[in-house]
């Protein structure tokens, strides 16, 4: 099982689990290693598959059968890491204790106790507290203590790597670089670490959704090929699932093998990146565009509204599993318990099996009182995407399969909104080559279906979806003409119009941050921004930056001295939306 995970075959992993896992007798303490590795297999199948509540609840579980304060503390150290983005105030709570654990040994443990303060420093940063995780990251650092030895490793890189977030979060800029220098990051990014290919980050957008204010760090691997091998969120500024949001995104990109040519394979197994969610082609999800069906059919059948309820996903879980009992036992129909079984389907707290099972129960109760197509397809998508393995390279997955036969049923196929619902489903499931591959036609059908009106909601998106393949693919002409049929504003000048011509500002190498040529970083940044119609440049912000934050700023204020050719709007507003600006930073050899 150990060896297929590190393959990726993750179901033939679970399925061997699955079987063997329930046969070894927890008594038998000769069988507590394997039984444990069991469990932190898993977790690691969970994580790579970004089910982060399930992988935190197999951790959770193995914890029982650690049999040595290494296997102890290694545990505690991924279920805090997972955590942080499920519950990080139960995260906390879990690294206190091993570290209590470890601390009453006998034996003083000073490597495992720095590993532990390392990742406690972690959970306090995403909790907002910087001040005590710049403390702790700092004794985790001389607990460490690679540099007074001459070398170092990925552990004291790891702490260095987060003490320079607490210090950008301190308003310490200048610590915070030095932090990054002496982590290596001056020596990975001159070793030709370049822009990779397809490097879409997540659109902003969606309740749950990342937020345009919000900065995420993400760290990866790259494998010899160029693919991501694990990417993971190390700090998110906002809701903390929405992270893994980034990772999901990130794990999708490329490196060619030139690329990575100059690239130690030290600092491949570990880059950090800091990014910021696109606010071009924020685009509703299938959930967010059904809803409002479900709602009204829902009223219609006299079933309560949610009402108010906590915001975090943690403290809401409690609230809704109080809320679920009381409905249940007042009705037996279980009607009045379908807002419920929806928002912990959607919850980013309930592990995997759970989800599963509510949104199963989710769908029988709304089959058994016959609901209308398009609400019929919203309670049947959300029982398809519980599959924690719905994003496939192309149409084989079980989520695949499932939509797919869906889309064949005739009371599905007959109906625009569903039909154009799920068929987005399908297309956004798809990893991006598969996007061009199969999921063009899928688009293409929903686009050019003639019972739909100008402005119905599944035909623009389908139009916005192929305009971005057509883009992504440098046929700007074509992305023009089918964006320009989706009657929306024409503020994406990538699209629409061609981009104004330039007129003022440049960057050049007196713009190289002193800070960064003093202590030796090279990297990038993309920066994306408006340009108004006057032709000044407005809402810059950094998107992907590499290392995090030695560049971003800067860049972003140098873009706001660019001019453009003013550009007439019939409605007002932007001239040009979306615009994105790559720049490299290279120092002389």
């Amino acid at each position: 099982a150990q060896a297929m995970a590190r393959l990726g075959q993750y179901e033939a992993v679970e399925s061997i689990v699955a079987t063997w896992l329930p046969k070894m007798p927890a008594s038998d303490q000769t069988l507590f290693e394997d039984i444990h590795r069991g469990h932190m297999i898993m977790g690691e199948v969970a994580e790579r598959r970004f089910d982060y509540a399930s992988a935190t609840d197999w951790y959770r579980r193995s914890k029982s059968f650690a049999m040595d304060p290494s296997t102890t503390s290694e545990t505690y150290y991924r279920l805090a890491a997972i955590g942080i983005f499920v519950d990080p105030a139960k995260a906390l709570a879990d690294v206190e204790t091993g570290l209590a654990e470890i601390s009453a040994l006998k034996t003083p443990q000073p490597q495992m106790q720095a590993l532990l303060r390392g990742i406690r420093g972690r959970v306090l940063l995403n909790l907002g507290r910087a001040t005590e995780a710049r403390t702790e990251l700092d004794a985790a650092i001389k607990a460490f203590g690679g540099l007074r030895y001459g070398k170092v490793d990925a552990l004291d890189v790891t702490v260095r790597s987060d003490a320079a977030i607490a210090a950008l979060r301190l308003g310490d800029m200048s610590a915070a670089r030095n932090y990054l220098a002496l982590a290596g990051a001056a020596m990975q990014s001159d070793q030709g670490f370049s822009l990779g290919k397809d490097m879409n980050p997540p659109a902003c957008g969606g309740a749950d959704g990342p937020k345009p204010e919000d900065v995420a760090v993400i760290e990866l691997s790259i494998r010899e090929n160029g693919s991501v091998g694990l990417a993971r969120p190390i700090f998110y500024s906002g809701q903390p699932g929405a992270a893994i949001e980034f990772a999901r995104a990130v794990s999708e990109w490329s490196w060619s093998a030139e690329e990575l040519r100059r690239v130690s394979p030290f600092f491949r197994v570990q880059t950090r990146l800091e990014m910021r969610c696109t606010k071009v082609f924020n685009k509703p999800g299938t959930y967010a565009m059904l809803l409002p069906d479900a709602a009204e059919w829902m009223n219609e059948l006299g079933v309560a509204p949610l009402g108010k309820h906590p915001e975090s996903a943690a403290e809401e879980l409690e609230w809704l599993k109080t809320e679920l009992k009381r409905r249940d036992a007042a009705d037996v129909s279980g009607r009045q318990s379908l807002p419920i079984l929806l928002h912990l389907a959607e919850n980013k707290v309930v592990p995997y099996d759970a989800t599963e099972a509510y949104a199963a129960r989710a769908l029988t109760i709304a089959k058994a009182a016959s609901p209308p197509p398009p609400v019929l397809a919203l309670f049947e998508y959300v029982a398809a995407a519980s599959d924690n393995s719905r994003y496939r390279s192309g149409l084989s997955g079980k989520f695949q399969r499932r939509i797919g036969a869906l889309l064949t049923q005739d009371n599905i196929n007959s109906d625009p909104k569903a039909r154009g619902a799920l068929s987005l489903a399908l297309f956004d499931s798809l990893s991006p080559d598969s996007r061009r591959r199969e999921g063009k036609p899928l688009m293409t059908a929903i686009a050019v279906d003639k019972v739909r009106a100008v402005n119905d909601p599944f035909r623009v998106g389908a139009l916005i979806r192929l305009a971005n393949l057509e883009h992504e693919e440098g046929k700007v002409e074509d992305a023009r003409a089918l964006f320009s049929k989706t009657g929306l504003s024409a503020q994406q000048c990538a699209l629409v119009d061609a981009t104004p011509r330039r007129t003022g500002g440049t960057l050049g190498s007196g713009d190289y941050p002193t800070d960064a040529i003093n202590l030796g970083f090279s990297g990038w940044t993309v920066i994306e921004f408006d340009i108004a119609a006057d032709g000044k440049t407005a809402n810059q912000r950094p998107l992907i930056s590499f290392p995090p934050f030695v560049f971003s700023d800067s860049t972003a204020n140098r873009i706001k001295t660019f001019r453009y050719e003013q550009s007439y709007r019939p409605e007002g507003g932007l001239g040009c939306g979306g615009q994105q600006q790559r720049v490299s930073y290279r120092r002389n050899p």
